[in-house]
């Protein structure tokens, strides 16, 4: 069934992350990969999946989020921890 695919594909990317998160070391956390920083790389898909999985207009936005932390392209000064990402 659909629903059966939607739900393991689902579930793939979700262990995909957590292995990502566990292998990239804390101190490589904020190294800039394919021109962001790789903080921004997992925040920016954390919260994506967060935004569409629960609808855009019903959103709210996470305690721990900073201003345009979502926006991939814009450098700021904001940083996100391995930690605190994981906690969230």
């Amino acid at each position: 069934m659909l629903t059966d695919s939607i739900r393991n594909q689902t579930k793939q990317i979700f262990q995909n992350i957590e292995i990502l998160l566990e292998i990239i070391s804390k101190n490589k956390f904020d190294t800039i990969k394919g021109w962001f920083k790789t903080w921004k790389h997992f925040y920016y898909l954390v919260h994506s999946l967060d935004k569409n999985f629960i609808g855009p207009s019903n959103y709210d936005e996470s305690e721990f989020h900073m201003k345009n932390s979502d926006i991939m392209n814009l450098d700021d000064n904001n940083i996100l921890t391995k930690m605190k990402l994981i906690l969230a």
